[in-house]
């Protein structure tokens, strides 16, 4: 056996032009069925060269030789077909018909009687079936096709061929069929498909309509009719969604008021909005000495009764007069004919009328992200070295002494007043000790009357629950902004500091979002030059 190994070594890596694997010279060492030594030599070389026919067919006599002799296998008398010219014989009858390749249970000769296979107590434990990867049976194994059209990458590598899409070039392999193409939409079919189509008869019209259809889906209509009306809507600024605030019920402003009435409710809103998110140096204390205690007074939302304030209570008594000037009472005279009222229905110039302009509400947008993306050129002016710590990401937390609304991008000045080195030094140590790293970047000089750099507020806490989200935090202060996404300028932009949140002029908001835009695709462009 050694010897016949290293003959179909030479050969076989002659022919395959590569050296043959010990594995595969074993396996075909150890093939002793005729059937099985047919199917996997007419998958492995190229029967149309004669020379590898003739070595076919003398490795058949070495290896099959003593098989054939045995009393199951014995042939009828008679000249036995070469091994190669049945393979041949057999490959052009499944090229003519290959609906019909299962008809042919063996690829024995014609010659060859047909056995009765013995009784299941005589036949004994079956013989193991090597299944050629690299033959038609091991493709279809090794292939999955799911039914239905679907998307697939092999491009006819795993799959069928069907054709490829005349618009965009696609590869269609049998997975995704014939129909319209899943990347441009334009019909692909097969060429059987394709000749009938060409036709133009009433035949090819019905095969393009069912080709078109099968892709069809109600559920995938219905959802994109559904993403474009939210486009629609959202293009349009249809308002979507309601939100019943019951803290302004009664702060809701009537078209019919009066422009004193209105300065008195929005006079008081701002009452209750200071009482609840005002300075704490206007709250009361009051000491007890006795017990050596100090009570706050609570200044609660509920203590505040829109029944007993005098001011609404004048505004409800006018618009209930107005109404019963309009209308008769109930026990009057139905009898008697009221002074007509001339009402003016046209007659009035449109074009002179003065034209609505639809202006969109800040508060209409209930989304977190969008209002959070959105940069309304709002400014924070802190002391330094604040201000730089914050916008280098080293301080995350800024405290104040008042609450605040806004969310998103926050731009932060430095103010007037310039640090000593004590306070630098004491500040950054307490930083880098939070962040138990003594490899911090700490800004070489704090700049003051300048525009650093801008972060986003995510949230504003009270202190009560910064501790118990933060319960390290530095920020001692009644409330405390979160603040992330920290950007710093590459050139410092001189502004005056103001009191609170304040909005920056347009034109040095302008020019700080170019600079910070440039920087970013200088940024860019570096990684992409490193990168190579």
């Amino acid at each position: 056996m050694a010897e016949i190994g290293d003959w179909i070594n030479t050969k076989l890596s002659k022919f395959l032009s590569f050296p043959a694997p010990p594995d595969l010279i074993d396996y075909i060492c150890s093939i002793n069925n005729e059937k099985d030594f047919q199917e996997y030599f007419t998958s492995l070389l190229d029967y149309k060269d004669p020379e590898q026919v003739a070595f076919v067919n003398e490795l058949a006599q070495k290896l099959l030789s003593k098989d054939q002799t045995k009393g199951t296998n014995k042939q009828s008398s008679g000249t036995k077909q070469p091994l190669a010219q049945k393979s041949l014989e057999l490959n052009k009858v499944e090229e003519e018909t290959p609906r019909k390749r299962e008809k042919f249970p063996t690829l024995v000769s014609n010659e060859q009687p047909k056995q009765k296979s013995p009784p299941k107590e005589q036949q004994g434990k079956k013989k193991t079936k090597f299944v050629n990867i690299y033959s038609n049976e091991g493709r279809q194994k090794d292939v999955i096709t799911v039914p239905g059209r679907h998307k697939c990458c092999c491009e006819a590598t795993k799959h069928e061929l069907v054709n490829n899409c005349l618009s965009c070039g696609r590869i269609v392999c049998g997975q995704e069929g014939p129909g319209p193409c899943l990347f441009c939409g334009k019909l692909v079919c097969t060429k059987d498909q394709a000749r009938i189509v060409g036709r133009g008869s009433k035949k090819s019209e019905k095969l393009v309509q069912h080709l078109m259809k099968l892709t069809e889906d109600p559920k995938m209509d219905k959802a994109i009719e559904k993403k474009n009306k939210l486009l629609e809507y959202d293009k349009q600024n249809f308002k979507m969604t309601r939100v019943i605030d019951d803290q302004k019920d009664f702060y809701a402003l009537s078209t019919w008021q009066s422009e004193k009435e209105r300065s008195h409710i929005q006079k008081k809103e701002q009452e209750m909005m200071n009482l609840k998110y005002g300075s704490r140096r206007d709250k009361k204390f009051t000491i007890d000495f006795s017990g050596r205690k100090v009570y706050e007074d609570e200044i609660v939302e509920e203590q505040f009764n829109p029944d007993d304030d005098p001011v609404l209570k004048q505004i409800r008594s006018d618009a209930l007069k107005e109404v019963l000037k309009e209308r008769p009472a109930l026990d009057s005279n139905p009898t008697l004919s009221h002074k007509p009222q001339f009402v003016e229905v046209g007659g009035s110039n449109p074009v002179n009328l003065p034209k609505k302009r639809a202006e969109l509400s800040e508060g209409r947008i209930q989304d977190k992200e969008f209002l959070e993306m959105s940069d309304h050129a709002k400014c924070l002016s802190m002391h330094q070295p604040y201000a730089s710590l914050l916008v280098r990401g080293i301080k995350m937390h800024e405290g104040r002494n008042w609450y605040t609304k806004h969310r998103g991008p926050l731009w932060i000045a430095a103010a007037a007043h310039e640090p000593t080195q004590e306070e630098i030094k004491e500040v950054e140590n307490a930083h880098a000790h939070i962040a138990k790293s003594e490899s911090l970047e700490f800004p070489k000089n704090y700049p003051v009357k300048c525009l650093l750099g801008k972060v986003s507020v995510v949230d504003c806490l009270g202190q009560e629950e910064y501790r118990i989200e933060y319960p390290d935090g530095l920020s001692e202060s009644p409330f405390v902004f979160i603040c992330e996404n920290p950007e710093e300028l590459p050139f410092f932009l001189p502004i005056k500091g103001q009191h609170k949140i304040y909005n920056m002029d347009r034109a040095l908001h302008h020019a700080a979002v170019t600079s910070l835009k440039r920087k970013g695709l200088l940024q860019n462009q570096k990684r992409l030059d490193a990168s190579r």
